[in-house]
Parts: C-alpha cells; sequence; structure tokens
C-alpha cells in the first residue's frame, strides 16, 4: 500500500528564510533561533517551513545566484553551536548586542515569547559582510582546533568519504576562490582553469588547509543541519526547500562540469538564461546564469541533475522547482546582449530529466514553480509527473473571473500562497496608492483593490487579513503563507525585487516580533479549515 506523501495531506506553514531570523552574529542561521521558530510553527499548528535555496549566495548575496548546487551556505552555520561542542569559547561567541547561548534543549524558553531580546539594538537588516567579518574569522578559529582534536578529524575523513562526489570539487573550488581573492575562474592560470590534472593534483596538495577547512565548514553544517531536521521531524514539521533552474557562471558546478554548459573555449558564456519581453518589462530578463547543454546531460543521463535532486532531498521533504517552464523550453539569449530582447525559445529536456531522477530515487511530489506565461504543454508535463503547481492570491483581483488565482478556481493539489518572496508583502500590496515597477497604473490599482473587497466582503483595512483567511479556506491541498504577512508587515519588509541588483535578501525578524497572539491566530485558521492532519488521525481514532 503506498504511504501518503504529506504533500498529499491538507496542511499549512510558512515561507521564512533563515538569514531572517534572530540572532546574535548579524544574520540568522542554523542555531537556537532555527529551533525556536520550530517551536512557533508547532504552536501554531504549521506542519510546514518553506526556505529560499540554502547554497552558499552569489551576487548581490541573492541564494538564487549560488556559488554551489551542493554546498551549503557558510553564514548558516551557528557559532552558538560550535561552542556547544567545544570548539569556541562562550567569548568567542558574544558580541556587544548578544546574550549568551542558551544552554539545554534547543529552542527551550523560559520566556512566553519566541526569542529573549539581546542587549543593545537589535538590526532590522542582514549585513552580509559585516557577518562574515565577524562569523568566518571564529568559523577559522574552530577549524584549526578540530584539526587538533583526533575525533573530529576522522568524523571530516568519513564526511568527504562519503560526499566525495560533490564535495571535492566544490572544496577545492572555494578554497582557490579564497586563494586568488574572490578572482573569477575564467581569469585563473590556464592549468586551473581547464582543470588540467597535474594543476589540480598540485593546487590540492598546496592548499590541502584551506581544502580541509571548506570540507570542515561543510561537515559543521550538516551535523547542526541534521540536528534541525530532526527537531523539526519530533514536532511534526516538514522543510520544504527551492531549487534554482540555473547555477551561476562563478560556481564550483559550471567550472568542474563545464562540458554540460553552453560555454566557449576559454570558460565564458555563449548564451544564457532569460525571460522573454512582456507586460511587466519590455526588455524581458536577462539573468546571466550559463544555459545548459542538455544535449550533454542527456548523453551522461542526466547524472548531474539526479546527483543534484538527491543532494536537496537529503536535506529537505520535499522542494520547489524554480521557473518550472524552462524544463519544457527556455528563453536563450546571447551572451553580448545587453538586454533579453534578441533571446530565442529553445526546446528543454522534458520528461526525460525526471524519469532518470525517479529512477534513482523514490518519486516524491515537487512543487512546480507555474508562474507566468505557461501553454498547455508545460500543465500537461506538471501533471502527468504529478507535481503540484503554484497559485498566488495577490494576482488573483483583476476582475477576470477565469483568474486561476482567484480562490474559488484553485485545484486542489496545488501549492497557494498570498505572495512568494518576489511580491510585495500582502499590507504593501493592499495599502498601494502609486505606481509601481510592474507599471500598474493607479486606476488599475484601485480597481483591483475594488475588487478584492467586494470578492472577500471585507473593508478595505481588513482586506490582508481577509485575504489570509480566504488562503487557508480554499481547496488547495497545501497554503504557505510568508511570515511577513503573518506580522502584517509593509514594503519594508519585503525580501526580493526582481530586476534589481540591490537592498534585497536582507529582511530579519525581530525578537518577540512572533507572538503567542500571531500563533494563536494561525491555529485558529488551521483547525476553522481543517489543515491540522494530526486533528483528522485523532478524530477517526
Amino acid at each position: 500500500m503506498k504511504t501518503q506523501h504529506w504533500l498529499e495531506e491538507r496542511r499549512s506553514g510558512l515561507l521564512l528564510h533563515p538569514t531572517s531570523l534572530p540572532g546574535p552574529h548579524g544574520i540568522g542561521d542554523l542555531g537556537p533561533s532555527a529551533f525556536s521558530f520550530v517551536d512557533y510553527l508547532a504552536s501554531a499548528s504549521q506542519t510546514a517551513w518553506q526556505m529560499l535555496p540554502v547554497v552558499p549566495p552569489g551576487r548581490s548575496f541573492s541564494p538564487y545566484d549560488g556559488g554551489s548546487a551542493f554546498a551549503t551556505s557558510p553564514w548558516l552555520v551557528s557559532l552558538d553551536s560550535l561552542q556547544e561542542d567545544g570548539l569556541l569559547t562562550r567569548a568567542e561567541t558574544m558580541t556587544r548586542a548578544s546574550t549568551p547561548a542558551r544552554r539545554g534543549t534547543p529552542g527551550a524558553s523560559d520566556s512566553p515569547s519566541l526569542w529573549t531580546p539581546p542587549k543593545g539594538s537589535f538590526p532590522r537588516s542582514v549585513d552580509f559582510k559585516a557577518s562574515a567579518s565577524f562569523k568566518f574569522p571564529r568559523l577559522r578559529r574552530a577549524f584549526e582546533r578540530a584539526e587538533d582534536l583526533p575525533k573530529w578529524r576522522q568524523r571530516m575523513d568519513e564526511y568527504l568519504e562519503r560526499e566525495g562526489d560533490w564535495l571535492h570539487d566544490a572544496a577545492l573550488f572555494f578554497a582557490l576562490k579564497d586563494l586568488f581573492r574572490n578572482k573569477s575562474w575564467t581569469k585563473w592560470d590556464a592549468g586551473l582553469r581547464l582543470r588540467r590534472k597535474s594543476a589540480l593534483r598540485e593546487a590540492r596538495k598546496e592548499q590541502d588547509r584551506r581544502f580541509r577547512y571548506q570540507v570542515f565548514v561543510q561537515y559543521v553544517l550538516d551535523r547542526q543541519w541534521n540536528r534541525l531536521r530532526d527537531y523539526a521531524r519530533q514536532n511534526g514539521v516538514s522543510l520544504i526547500g527551492d531549487v534554482p533552474i540555473y547555477v551561476a557562471l562563478e560556481s564550483g558546478d559550471v567550472w568542474s562540469r563545464p562540458h554540460l554548459f553552453d560555454l566557449n573555449r576559454q570558460g565564458r558564456p555563449r548564451s544564457v538564461a532569460g525571460v522573454p519581453p512582456d507586460y511587466f518589462n519590455r526588455n524581458g530578463q536577462r539573468w546571466g546564469n550559463p544555459t545548459y547543454d542538455w544535449d550533454q546531460h542527456r548523453k551522461e543521463g542526466f547524472a548531474w541533475w539526479t546527483a543534484r535532486m538527491s543532494r536537496t532531498l537529503e536535506l529537505f521533504d520535499t522542494v520547489r522547482l524554480d521557473h518550472f517552464i524552462g524544463f519544457h523550453r527556455y528563453w536563450e539569449v546571447p551572451a553580448t546582449s545587453k538586454t533579453a530582447r534578441r533571446g530565442v525559445w529553445k526546446p528543454g529536456p522534458g520528461r526525460a530529466l525526471f524519469d532518470a531522477l525517479f529512477q534513482a530515487r523514490t518519486p516524491v511530489p515537487l512543487i512546480a514553480e507555474d508562474l507566468g506565461i505557461m501553454t498547455p504543454e508545460v500543465h500537461e508535463l506538471r501533471d502527468t509527473l504529478g507535481f503540484r503547481g503554484v497559485r498566488v492570491l495577490q494576482c488573483a483581483f483583476d476582475g477576470d473571473q477565469e483568474n486561476i488565482h482567484l480562490p474559488h478556481n484553485l485545484p486542489r493539489q496545488c501549492v497557494a500562497y498570498t505572495g512568494t518572496h518576489d511580491n510585495k508583502t500582502t499590507t504593501e500590496w493592499a495599502r498601494q496608492t502609486k505606481p509601481d515597477a510592474e507599471r500598474r497604473r493607479v486606476a488599475d490599482i484601485k480597481r483591483e483593490r475594488k475588487f478584492a473587497t467586494r470578492y472577500l466582503k471585507c473593508a478595505d483595512r481588513e482586506l490582508p487579513d481577509a485575504i489570509m483567511q480566504a488562503l487557508f479556506a480554499t481547496v488547495a491541498d497545501s497554503v504557505i503563507v510568508p511570515v511577513q504577512d503573518v506580522l502584517g508587515l509593509g514594503g519594508t519588509a519585503r525580501m526580493n525585487r526582481p530586476g534589481t541588483a540591490r537592498g534585497n535578501w536582507t529582511w530579519r525578524l525581530q525578537p518577540k516580533e512572533l507572538t503567542s497572539a500571531s500563533a494563536r491566530r494561525l491555529r485558529e485558521l488551521t483547525e476553522l479549515y481543517g489543515r491540522d492532519p494530526s486533528q483528522g488521525r485523532k478524530e477517526s481514532k
């Protein structure tokens, strides 16, 4: 008898990237605040925690432009957890704006609020550079101590042996990036750029300390992640990951396997990814990621993709596939073009990729981000594979009764959101009075809001809460709410503004911001609309 996957049950959860958690070292991580967030989810009867990609962030610190499709971001290392492991002292983890790490069970709290506030001010935004300048020297100090302990050296050796298929290349890539002060790998000496065996052997030998440091970072991240995932499972919380379809040029993946990408002999892209011009952007979007050589992937049985998805599903219970349309067809832009206007549609790998994936592991329902202009072929691919599409209520109220995002048009097999990390917060959307980057006129905005209040039978000021309640009431099996919408936050809490390079990915929660009152509201909605699967199981006994 087939076991029902949790995505096939009626559930609800929250969207929050770990970097947005509170914490004493300038950025959220996998330490005590992550365990406390699991506590909050459980207290609110939420059974899913969705994150953005947890890979090492790239340009502008975007998690969608990662330096490795397999590695985990070093910014997520918890120094407090390293203190508990005996690799750092209490004094080394202290900052002017921190309190001592709480001992005992992760996530335990003596306060009715979620977090005990630190002494002094607490920044609302992540400062990646400042956080790195504090965390990374201490992380290196922990590594030096671990190297002197046979037990830790053995653990790292065993981890390298187990994860070597991806870890050898990733660790050497980041070690060389450190050696060359982050210079592009396309400008390295020919031996390393072209991965000649003699050059790689010499680099591995000469940079052994840097290499082992990178192995250590990934090992402690794996150790901390497993603790968090086990704790989430104990509390009935599933983790949802995110897989961007493309990887960055400045990644260990492109450097180590250039033949899988459309590159010239110097390692520079011949074509890059993007999306065509549309109503919102007359020039389209030129993302700049190198496109895949799908013919070469087919020849290798999609081995790289299979390894990538298998690695991701070791960390998460399911994943969201970003830009799902690209698996059917993708917009290829000449690398010399400054905009995406000159791009052309090219066929993607289609079902063959996923057939290869599911030959390597047990099939699981995935979330296909199918927003934008879809074709019947894309819908057929999604449905044939049994994946869940995405619906966003912020996109519902244009007045078209056939709008697929309207609550009464949602299918059961989908994942529905109030908004995503790329959208305005729902409060910002509901309070908007001026034209925006999406080229919506004031008249359009007013018409949209008027229709929304009629549809939801609420006053204008009640729109944010009414949209969240309507989301829970839909027939969609799974619904996800960004934490910003739970808290009713405005535009300053937005995570990302597509098409902009600065000021994104930095929003953070404040201590005590998630309260028992907000948990009670979520719990009421969950119980009212039957989204607590454990409640249903109890009643069936």
